[in-house]
């Protein structure tokens, strides 16, 4: 219930932050950075609800995520698609670099923080850019960009119940270290195929609990 309430109050304040700033990337990063500050700070606080830290600690991941988003998107409308698979490779070098040199067991769940904030950071930003890379080249390929568009849509589901399936997966298969780089990608594909006959049951028989409509609609 907190990831959600967390997903609903960045996605609320982000669309505003963007509204009033008025695409002046410096002071959106000035913006999700002082919240994001904020929110360590408050962190373990007990009179703050737990989601709204959790919401502060998330924007500066929110802001690259956007700023990955635009470029890539720019790459792949100027056709620079080799530039766009070289940016997308560096990232998940840098990334898995960090990760293997440093404490990679990162649970901002459990307020677990490396000493060094600066690792958090740039593993943060390579890990983005990296996936938001990945995704515009691969959306060039018909067969995953449906993949992709389907994740996109349903990910509300999606991201409601990955925790659930992944405890699952835990108690059949033992806790894999999130260390693993490729033990990562294996659970990950994992939760996805396993989300696909709980999408389909939620759209084609509650479809009121994820998006509004009355009548039970059976996904094409």
């Amino acid at each position: 219930a907190w990831f959600l309430l967390c997903l609903l109050v960045v996605r609320i304040i982000f669309w505003s932050i963007l509204k009033i700033t008025n695409k002046n990337l410096l002071l959106q990063f000035a913006i999700c950075a002082m919240l994001f500050i904020i929110g360590h700070q408050l962190r373990g606080k007990e009179f703050i609800p737990f989601f709204i830290i959790q919401s502060l600690t998330t924007f500066i991941f929110v802001f690259w995520g956007y700023v990955s988003k635009e470029y890539c998107m720019t790459l792949a409308k100027k056709s620079n698609t080799i530039l766009l698979f070289v940016v997308a490779i560096i990232s998940i070098v840098f990334t898995v670099f960090l990760a293997h040199n440093s404490n990679c067991k990162l649970v901002l769940l459990n307020n677990i923080l490396p000493d060094n904030i600066l690792v958090l950071l740039g593993a943060a930003v390579s890990g983005i850019t990296s996936i938001v890379c990945f995704s515009v080249f691969l959306s060039k390929i018909p067969f995953i960009k449906t993949i992709l568009i389907w994740c996109g849509v349903n990910s509300l589901i999606i991201m409601g119940t990955h925790m659930e399936i992944r405890t699952a997966i835990n108690l059949l298969f033992g806790n894999i270290e999130m260390c693993n780089q490729l033990m990562v990608v294996v659970k990950t594909i994992t939760i996805i195929l396993i989300s696909i006959p709980i999408v389909y049951i939620l759209n084609s028989y509650v479809p009121f609990l994820v998006n509004g409509n009355n009548k039970p609609q059976r996904t094409s």
